[in-house]
């Protein structure tokens, strides 16, 4: 796939740079169509000359007429020329858009793909008999068993921050991080809301932790026992992670790729310091997406690509309705 990505980037570039012979064989048209112009005037003027010189200056005006000839034909050929060109231009441009649109798409699948196994790692794990014992008979013995058991899971999975077991009064019965908070009292906390009142996985949105102090998702999962909710499973994703997709796509330098959510909030960028700061609401391919619905496509405004596409979840992880916008200058000047 990064092969595949990189191949499309080359293409990218090679159009860009057929547009700017492109360019430089308009400039060279424009001299021409320049000089056709003087030769017409030229022409016009030997007509004119030859004219007052009667029978003397017959023959000049026969080369005056062929050179208004030859300019006119000069400057038919120049506009044919160039309408050529500002096709052949047009057709680059619809080429680099539909890459750069597969790239938005490609973008935020793979971030769905990611986030599809944080979703099911959460469901997995609340199954497991050390989780399901811990809150059911809490002893040393038990709590010693999931606090083994986080620890080899945090060990093996790099991507988490954290990893909680939570009872139903929405106390910490074990964690992997932060200790000094393992008595705090969740039960106020919209996830923990949400799985309890609903028996379902529970998603957050992108946000910044205080606690963690870093940037991190949330999932939250039922854990049953017997049919009955006995507790909350949650961890707390980090979100760098993301970045290793954002940093595989190869983009040119003055081009610009954002993961937006649905409050026109930049969540990822290659900038870093973009992270829910920077605000695209004003684009009109941000429009597009979240108040018109359109789910793929680009737009053109100002020499200016805008390439979007929204998140289609994977399997049974639906998303979070967030997009993907690349712009990209089509004028590499």
């Amino acid at each position: 796939m990064e092969q595949t990505l990189a191949n499309e980037s080359n293409m990218s570039r090679l159009m860009h740079q057929l547009k700017e012979d492109s360019e430089e064989i308009k400039s060279v048209m424009q001299d021409l169509n320049q000089i056709s112009k003087q030769s017409n005037i030229l022409a016009l003027n030997a007509g004119i000359e030859a004219a007052r010189a009667d029978k003397a200056g017959r023959g000049f005006a026969v080369v005056a007429k062929e050179i208004k000839n030859f300019s006119h034909h000069a400057l038919s050929l120049s506009d044919e020329s160039t309408a050529i060109i500002n096709r052949v231009q047009d057709k680059a441009n619809q080429i680099i858009a539909l890459r750069t649109t597969d790239l938005a798409f490609d973008t935020i699948d793979k971030i769905d793909r990611n986030l599809f196994e944080r979703h099911c790692d959460v469901q997995a794990w609340a199954t497991f008999e050390a989780v399901k014992r811990v809150l059911t008979t809490e002893t040393s013995e038990t709590k010693q068993s999931a606090a083994a058991l986080l620890k080899n899971i945090h060990d093996i999975y790099e991507v988490y921050h954290d990893l909680m077991i939570v009872d139903l009064s929405g106390r910490c019965v074990s964690r992997v991080h932060h200790q000094e908070n393992e008595q705090e009292n969740v039960k106020e906390k919209s996830w923990f809301k949400s799985v309890v009142k609903t028996k379902a996985v529970y998603v957050s949105d992108m946000y910044y932790s205080a606690s963690i102090n870093d940037y991190t998702m949330t999932f939250a999962a039922p854990i049953i026992d017997e049919g009955e909710l006995i507790g909350v499973f949650t961890t707390r994703f980090n979100w760098h992670f993301i970045f290793d997709i954002l940093e595989k796509v190869t983009l040119s330098e003055k081009t610009e790729l954002y993961v937006v959510n649905q409050k026109a909030e930049v969540i990822a960028s290659l900038d870093k310091s973009d992270m829910l700061t920077k605000d695209v609401s004003e684009f009109e391919a941000t429009r597009r997406v979240l108040n018109q619905g359109e789910k793929k496509g680009y737009l053109i405004h100002q020499d200016v690509l805008y390439s979007y596409c929204l998140t289609r979840g994977y399997n049974q992880y639906p998303g979070k309705g967030w997009f993907v916008l690349i712009q990209e200058p089509l004028s590499q000047a």
